[in-house]
């Protein structure tokens, strides 16, 4: 049987595009720096950011109305409990000086 130059190509196309479709959970990287965790005030706003970028990894797609909702406030929580237990772990806790980042990244999907 002979194979036409079209399917052969369609074929590894197919194959080698396949990682594109791979679904990976959506990402922000928020960098910051010692300073902001040595101060109630630093910690108050780098939380927020990574409260801000919870909600952005977490906007779902595909649902309405209070599923949608729902969904994303628990991806939310979620999420950012992941963020702020890497954040305050024995990592980052002898800061001084040095920068950091934290990569908050949807935890349901």
């Amino acid at each position: 049987m002979k194979t036409s130059p079209i399917l052969a190509a369609a074929i590894a196309a197919a194959c080698l595009g396949a990682p594109a479709f791979a679904s990976t959970a959506p990402s922000i990287t928020v960098d910051f720096r010692a300073s902001d965790l040595q101060s109630q005030p630093g910690r108050g706003a780098l939380e927020a950011r990574l409260e801000a970028a919870a909600e952005d990894v977490c906007r779902a797609t595909g649902l309405r109305g209070l599923d949608r909702r729902a969904a994303e406030s628990r991806c939310q929580e979620q999420t950012l409990q992941q963020a702020l237990d890497a954040l305050y772990s024995d990592e980052y806790a002898q800061f001084d000086g040095r920068e950091g980042r934290i990569t908050v990244a949807s935890a349901e999907r």
